[in-house]
């Protein structure tokens, strides 16, 4: 499609942690047409670990530094920035990012609004949903990143992307999120396993399970670590290793000292080598429990790049996951919560390493089938081209 001018979009986030939807973000700066779009990011919070990441990618950052969330001073200083750039898009991720953008855009009369929601809605506090929820009209399409996202905000049916659907103008659909398969490949290349295992303090024989998620109670750290005390009574080199960040961090250190695992189970933090920790895992876990909430879930990046790994996949039974995770073929799906089966999985694959290896390897197929980055930057471009021309 040719265009008179550069579509010129913002995309709008909390913060630039290395969390989850930071990363889809990231990726998508990395990859979309800069050709066609002048592509931009603003942040309302402090932390921007990401952001010579997306310099390298060419995007310019600007941090509206905001010390907490809903600081009356976050709408006047978001509106001004928006009135001032003269913006087409104005692209929100995220709850609180999406609730102030939308407004701030409405009133700075940027031309289109789209959003995109990237947990499901009962993953949220109450009052971040309801406001989240409540100005989602003030959108001119909302993207979510599954359809047991969409299913949550908007009901059924949902709608998955296609060029056909997005000609007929929907107020919401599905993109999933994508991987770059390029990187992930040249990472796990170039990584020596016996150098990564010596830096982290792993013995060259000791079984390894990696879990990578931020350390909040729907993520299934608690049972993960429970659950490993199991593989140790039977595989006592086993080892458990958590890259993530939040505010279960003294909690779970509190556990695994009263289960006497301190030895086995490592909390690694922030990391920004996870994809270098996936050449020496053996499985990858991702047991959410959402604890009595909605029993949703959906593919988080991180089990993506597990997959593109080609590493089995341990997680739990909630709808959403079953669209990359299939039992007994990419990967073994445990009720959730039963830290008894958890074990037991983890046991399998460990004494199984053919079984464990054919997983990995459907799984890498399957994903590359399904999630690969250039695809799904190609479906977002598209909604933008359209938005930008129905202005």
């Amino acid at each position: 499609m040719a265009l008179a001018k550069k579509i010129k979009i913002i995309s709008l986030i909390n913060s630039l942690g290395p969390a989850g939807a930071e990363r889809v973000l990231l990726q998508l700066a990395q990859n979309i047409d800069k050709e066609k779009f002048e592509f931009s990011v603003c942040c309302l919070e402090k932390d921007v670990t990401l952001k010579k990441d997306f310099e390298e990618a060419g995007v310019e950052v600007v941090s509206l530094d905001i010390g907490r969330k809903y600081d009356p001073r976050a709408l006047w200083r978001l509106y001004r920035f928006l009135k001032k750039g003269n913006f087409d898009i104005l692209h929100t991720h995220l709850p609180y990012a999406g609730t102030l953008g939308r407004i701030a855009g409405r009133l700075a009369g940027v031309p289109k609004i789209a959003s995109t929601e990237h947990n499901v809605l009962d993953s949220f506090k109450p009052l971040t949903g309801f406001l989240d929820r409540s100005t989602l009209f003030l959108a001119d399409i909302v993207t979510c990143v599954a359809e047991e996202v969409e299913r949550s905000f908007f009901g059924s049916p949902t709608n998955p992307f296609s060029k056909g659907l997005l000609l007929s103008g929907p107020k919401h659909l599905t993109i999933y999120n994508g991987i770059d398969f390029k990187e992930i490949e040249g990472i796990l290349n170039r990584i020596d396993p016996a150098a990564k295992r010596k830096e982290l303090g792993i013995g060259e024989g000791d079984p390894v399970v990696f879990n990578a998620a931020r350390l909040i109670p729907w993520k299934g750290h608690a049972d993960l670590i429970k659950s490993f005390s199991k593989v140790v009574a039977a595989l006592p080199n086993a080892k458990l290793l958590i890259a993530g960040w939040g505010p279960l961090e003294e909690e779970l250190r509190k556990q695994i000292i009263d289960l006497d695992l301190e030895g086995n189970i490592f909390l690694l933090g922030c990391r920004r080598d996870v994809k270098e920790i996936l050449k020496i895992a053996d499985v990858f876990s991702l047991p959410y429990n959402f604890k009595g909430r909605f029993n949703g879930g959906w593919m988080s990046i991180a089990i993506m790049e597990a997959m593109a790994a080609s590493k089995p996949i341990v997680i739990t039974a909630v709808p959403g996951v079953e669209i990359a995770v299939v039992d007994g073929k990419t990967g073994v799906v445990v009720p959730s919560g039963n830290t008894d089966k958890l074990a037991e999985a983890f046991l399998f694959l460990i004494n199984d390493p053919k079984t464990s290896e054919m997983m990995g390897r459907d799984g890498h197929d399957l994903a590359k089938k399904n999630f690969n980055i250039e695809d799904k930057v190609r479906q977002y471009e598209a909604v933008y081209e359209k938005l930008y021309l129905t202005r």
